[in-house]
């Protein structure tokens, strides 16, 4: 998520750009995720936008299928896709902060490996695949996975020329968003404790 004003310089400063984009984004062709995370409210509550589909031209996957994880990290998934859809739920006061949370340290080393470096490698295939044709290629990917692309750039001769930072969010009017949907949240635990026997 991001304010929408940089979505938009985005796209008009690769409209023309006739390279291929290789798009992050790992795909469920079988239906493997129960619970599919949706960041939708949450850039709503602090007033960000969603990346659109048709951001970057010529849009081809370099990520991985859902299926090509093992089965402890597809729960793992469905998990972190419940914690981040509870947001909403723990904002109106559906469910409590315990049971938003349930699941928290889905995040281990294992969990991380598959989700960073075995995604990493499907990327670098594709680069691979593609860096023979003589076109430019777009890797519009998060920070997390980019130390291992650039690296595996420079050991094929590549080097960085130029770097260019964008604004991608203003945090002066989503930092009181935040914190009221934080005040929120309080007050409905408070609530919830009020109303609840004692043991």
């Amino acid at each position: 998520v991001a304010n929408e004003r940089f979505y938009q310089k985005l796209k008009n400063d690769f409209s023309n750009f006739k390279g291929l984009t290789l798009n992050e984004g790992v795909k469920d062709s079988q239906g493997l995720l129960t619970t599919k995370a949706s960041y939708q409210f949450i850039s709503k509550v602090v007033g960000l936008s969603m990346q659109t589909k048709d951001l970057f031209p010529n849009q081809v996957s370099g990520d991985i299928d859902v299926s090509e994880l093992d089965d402890e990290s597809i729960q793992k998934m469905n998990k972190l896709g419940k914690i981040i859809n509870n947001i909403e739920k723990l904002i109106s006061g559906e469910v409590q902060i315990k049971q938003a949370l349930d699941g928290k340290k889905v995040l281990d080393e294992n969990f991380k490996k598959q989700l960073l470096q075995f995604r990493n490698q499907r990327l670098i295939g594709k680069i691979k695949e593609n860096i023979t044709n003589d076109k430019d290629i777009l890797i519009p990917w998060g920070a997390a996975h980019l130390p291992e692309i650039e690296d595996f750039l420079k050991d094929q001769g590549y080097s960085l020329e130029k770097t260019k930072f964008r604004k991608a969010i203003n945090l002066a009017p989503v930092i009181p968003k935040a914190l009221m949907a934080l005040v929120k949240i309080s007050v409905n635990q408070k609530k919830e404790a009020e109303v609840s026997p004692s043991s």
